[in-house]
């Protein structure tokens, strides 16, 4: 069973603070117990402001890919972002409010986010890992090349803390693979951690050394706004729009950066 549907399967009720019948509604509808009074099971609660927050369906899916996660307690502020207290998932969120429609899921690993249980298809390089067991892999496939999908195939590509595992060659190679399978008007949402290498012995969940050969299942060198930029420099204004979405994320241990292309 993949770990996410596990710890979903065990994620009995939600409890909201302060009570909103709204948002009650949205949980309930996914299967969810909501509970006004005493300890939700299993989970904890979800503190919230509603003001400013038209999206409950996003709101929730935020919720519901934290809990997926970690299980941790949750608080939303208004306005145009949705922050957790605990907000080493703001990447996760960032994937989830942005990627939209036909969803391409590219090292898609455990799947936190849940794009496959949406309809999304989940790509990565290998379907087993050698911790975590077989993962929710649909095709696997070189992030770099993406040979199994045709030209303007999707609405939406998920390059999810991916890239800094990569070399500056590759990491062009991987954002122009998911240019090319988007169709006109597509999205590219990318996140990425800027840890630094000595400080993070970041190895991921695969033991050995290398994802595949010249992909490396660890972050092998500090990654920087400057780094990102140049990646960026190849697709923006050519490919893709001038205007480009972007978000500092907080991964705990690391700021990071969202950031959203548009296919022209």
């Amino acid at each position: 069973m993949v770990i996410s549907d596990y710890l979903r399967d065990c994620v009995g009720s939600v409890k909201l603070e302060p009570w909103s019948p709204e948002l009650a509604a949205v949980f309930s509808r996914r299967g969810y117990e909501v509970v006004r009074e005493g300890e939700a099971r299993f989970l904890g609660r979800v503190g919230f402001d509603l003001s400013g927050l038209s999206d409950l369906e996003g709101v929730a899916d935020f919720v519901e890919c934290g809990f997926r996660g970690w299980g941790w307690d949750f608080g939303l502020v208004p306005g145009d972002g949705v922050v957790a207290f605990k907000d080493a998932f703001r990447g996760v969120a960032f994937q989830v409010r942005h990627a939209s429609g036909a969803v391409l899921n590219v090292g898609c690993s455990l799947d936190i986010a849940g794009f496959r249980s949406r309809g999304a298809v989940n790509v990565d390089l290998n379907a087993v890992d050698p911790v975590c067991g077989v993962l929710p892999v649909d095709v696997v496939d070189d992030a770099r090349v993406l040979a199994h999908f045709g030209d303007c195939s999707f609405d939406s590509v998920v390059l999810g803390d991916i890239l800094e595992h990569m070399c500056d060659v590759d990491a062009c190679a991987t954002i122009r693979a998911a240019v090319r399978v988007l169709k006109s008007g597509g999205r590219v949402v990318i996140t990425v951690p800027f840890d630094k290498a000595e400080d993070v012995p970041h190895r991921g969940t695969f033991v050995p050394g290398e994802y595949t050969p010249g992909i490396p299942s660890f972050h092998y060198r500090d990654l920087t706004p400057e780094i990102v930029d140049s990646w960026l420099g190849e697709f923006v204004g050519v490919s893709c729009a001038e205007e480009v979405w972007v978000d500092s994320i907080f991964y705990g241990f690391a700021m990071g950066v969202g950031v959203v292309l548009f296919k022209l």
